[in-house]
């Protein structure tokens, strides 16, 4: 019987604006041309922090689901601690998350804008968890095009990889991660049985 892998989708209401609000960005990411693994420095809002986020590039866990994450065994090639940037007071923790768009939009109406037109809060920052990012090396060095064909041939032996930006997890990971962040990801099965 074949694995079935599912991508790891990042999910917020209001589309790219609730991507920023609830994932934020990586200013470094992890190094994508080899096993090399760099530095992960998170820029977001806060003081609200889902348990698990996925900012461009990255797994990121608060200290409380990465000690979780290590009980339930699963096989990655390590967590590492993240690195926190910049990060602005913007509480989206008493908006309705139900409405159409966000209580508030960033100035110039650009998501980004969210952190990058904003002051650093080093109190917002400090209320912050540890944070570490799952070290998910890249196992396949083909586009996306050839993944379900890369994946019949060479089955990974972890739990989490990547290919470039996008994070794949097993079924198992899946389930325990939709069960800790069910509300800000989302998955896409890829089958190496030759569906996605």
């Amino acid at each position: 019987m074949s694995e079935t892998f599912f991508e790891v989708v990042p999910d917020a209401p209001w589309g790219d604006y609730g991507t920023v609000l609830f994932h934020g960005n990586v200013s470094r990411a992890p190094h994508f041309r080899g096993a090399v693994a760099e530095e992960v420095e998170l820029c977001r809002v806060g003081p609200f922090l889902p348990p698990v986020t996925a900012p461009s590039g990255a797994l990121v866990l608060t200290e409380e689901v990465a000690a979780y994450f290590e009980t339930e065994g699963f096989a990655t090639n390590g967590m590492r601690p993240c690195s926190i940037g910049k990060v602005v007071n913007v509480d989206i923790s008493k908006w309705d998350l139900s409405a159409s768009e966000p209580a508030k939009h960033p100035a110039g109406g650009e998501p980004e804008n969210y952190i990058d037109r904003r002051k650093h809060s080093e109190k917002t920052a400090a209320n912050l968890p540890p944070l570490f990012w799952v070290d998910a090396s890249a196992m396949y060095g083909f586009p996306m095009s050839k993944l379900v064909e890369g994946l019949r041939e060479t089955p990974p032996v972890t739990d989490i990889f990547r290919t470039g930006f996008t994070h794949f997890v097993s079924s198992r990971l899946k389930d325990w991660l939709a069960g800790h962040a069910g509300d800000f990801l989302s998955f896409k099965a890829v089958g190496n049985d030759g569906s996605d």
